[in-house]
């Protein structure tokens, strides 16, 4: 299905415009008028886009002058920001191809800008917030046994697991590598 809606856009692409088009020297070379100038106009989107691109660069790299001159905490944080840029949108755009891979995958269409609003209004409302911590306390106040007991063993469920994938992701048993207290 696919493939075939590929093939049928691309003859279309190839071959539609010689079956629409008149045979009169006036279409032809209003033809070439309009190839000319959106030729002209992509190469100065081009153009513009190398110069916002050298421009972005220059800021990148006198921010990255600022950090090695600023010292002092100032000059740690600005470093560690300074590293966590790259591994920060590698993983950006890891993230949304796998959200296209999983949109397409499943025949998914993301929701309109309106309904993802008013989703997140009403989650980040204060008062919506409130309400649902108020609820859980109580709910958990007004459980019997069984369902306490249910609660405890999921929970320790979903730290083991989260401890296991920590183990995973560090690749060793104990702990992360850090900065030592101790002088020697």
């Amino acid at each position: 299905m696919r493939s075939s809606a590929l093939r049928l856009s691309r003859q279309q692409l190839l071959f539609g415009a010689r079956r629409y088009a008149s045979t009169s020297a006036n279409t032809t070379a209003a033809a070439e008028k309009a190839s000319a100038s959106a030729a002209k106009a992509k190469e100065s989107a081009a153009v513009a886009a190398a110069k916002a691109m050298e421009i972005l660069g220059k800021s990148g790299e006198s921010f990255a002058k600022l950090a090695a001159k600023t010292g002092g905490r100032t000059g740690k944080v600005l470093k560690q920001v300074q590293t966590a840029i790259p591994p920060t949108i590698y993983y950006g755009k890891v993230a949304i191809e796998l959200a296209k891979l999983v949109f397409r995958g499943q025949r998914m269409t993301p929701p309109d800008l309106a309904t993802f609003q008013s989703t997140y209004r009403s989650l980040l409302d204060p008062k919506t917030l409130n309400t649902f911590a108020c609820s859980a306390i109580e709910s958990v106040r007004t459980m019997n046994k069984k369902d306490l007991a249910f609660l405890g063993v999921l929970s320790a469920e979903i730290l083991g697991f989260f401890t296991v994938g920590e183990i995973i992701g560090r690749r060793k048993l104990v702990g992360y590598r850090g900065v030592s207290n101790t002088h020697h």
